[in-house]
């Protein structure tokens, strides 16, 4: 697979895609290559499709409540969708 398309045009609408897990997996380096993290996420440096990226990705959370799973879950999502609607040379 190749990246075919501009990652950031001024007028360009929100979009976004779906990449199979594999590809990000072995992308990541099996997500060992942890570059911050923070609350219930990590972020791993990646190359996909010749490009750097970095993969945020949502942890684990074993010892918490289900309560506050689901709100930390709801909070990913929220951020996600954020971020898609975001133009800027460094999201994409």
């Amino acid at each position: 697979m190749h990246w075919k398309g501009a990652a950031t045009k001024l007028d360009a609408k929100p979009f976004a895609f779906r990449l199979p897990f594999s590809l990000i997996e072995s992308s990541t380096n099996e997500f060992s290559s942890c570059i911050g993290h923070g609350g219930s996420c990590e972020v791993y440096k990646a190359n996909i499709f010749d490009v750097p990226v970095a993969v945020k990705a949502l942890t684990a959370m074993g010892g918490l409540p289900e309560e506050q799973k689901r709100r930390e879950e709801l909070q990913f999502v929220a951020e996600m969708e954020l971020l898609m609607k975001v133009c800027h040379p460094n999201i994409c």
